[in-house]
């Protein structure tokens, strides 16, 4: 189910509107007009882009024209399990980002508040009562692309695991196997136990990539370079590889230790920090602009 749609829509074009309010000139619209051709980035967004106006004041212009709350991504912390709620190809599609779920209301950031269809599809699929507020689109874009790509490292792993075992007479299956072992050591013997692993490796992966994401956030708030981000990454991945190798592992599940070589399973912590952080870095930007 929606809730309200916003009240009063724009009627008239942004750009006459920011000259109107003074916050851009007409030499400004029209360069940012002119970058607009041949894509589909939304005005405000160009603007920021060209550090004619800042997130701010764009979002601040918007939720008065719109009518509802705003929002900037930048300074929000959101959960992972509420973004699972929608699916990454409607996000991209809508250009929509689940911030918060509160009892059955999800609050849906929104580059444009007035797409009924985008509050319906969502409310449709998630069954929750949808309230939308304003966020710029780079912001949005940039969000979606840091918060839905974060698992590309967790498989990154995966597939060197598998592609390492190809290329020694280590077997997949028996890999798998003891990764379950670690974590359900009644179910190893099981048929679904190679199944289990590969499964349980890919989660946990998965989950280490959005953990690191909300701690980066939250330890390193200010802009960094990519090759900052990716050194953070890759360090932080080998320690906790130390601590799964050399401290929890030996106590676990020491067969585990003994069939992959250190080397292998530390290149695999590094390859997973250095994809994860390359796919940050891309999708990062300063904090004065978008998120």
């Amino acid at each position: 189910m929606a809730d309200a749609k916003p009240s009063q829509p724009v009627s008239r074009r942004l750009g006459d509107l920011l000259v109107r309010e003074g916050l851009i000139n007409q030499e400004q619209l029209q360069r940012a007009l002119a970058d607009q051709k041949g894509n589909n980035e939304k005005l405000g967004s160009i603007l920021v882009r060209l550090s004619i106006i800042n997130e701010d004041q764009l979002i601040d212009f918007l939720s008065k024209q719109y009518g509802i709350p705003s929002i900037t991504l930048t300074q929000l912390d959101v959960d992972v399990e509420v973004v699972k709620l929608v699916p990454a190809q409607i996000a991209r599609k809508y250009e929509v980002l689940p911030i918060k779920r509160t009892g059955n209301q999800l609050t849906l950031a929104m580059a444009d508040p007035t797409n009924v269809f985008a509050v319906d599809d969502v409310g449709f699929m998630t069954n929750l009562q949808v309230v939308p507020v304003v966020a710029s689109q780079g912001a949005i874009r940039k969000a979606i692309d840091r918060l839905y790509e974060a698992q590309t490292g967790g498989i990154a792993e995966v597939l060197w695991v598998l592609v390492y075992c190809t290329l020694t007479p280590l077997s997949t299956s028996e890999v798998a196997r003891e990764v379950a072992a670690s974590v359900m050591p009644r179910l190893a013997a099981s048929a679904a136990a190679p199944a289990l692993g590969l499964a349980i490796h890919l989660a946990l992966s998965i989950a280490l990539a959005y953990a690191f994401v909300a701690a980066l956030a939250r330890l390193f708030p200010g802009a960094r370079s990519g090759a900052q981000t990716v050194t953070i990454a890759v360090f932080a991945l080998l320690g906790v590889w130390a601590l799964n190798f050399l401290v929890l592992l030996p106590v676990v599940n020491l067969r585990f230790v003994a069939l992959m070589p250190y080397a292998a399973t530390l290149f695999s912590k590094a390859l997973f920090g250095t994809v994860m952080g390359s796919v940050l870095a891309a999708t990062a930007t300063p904090r004065r602009a978008v998120a």
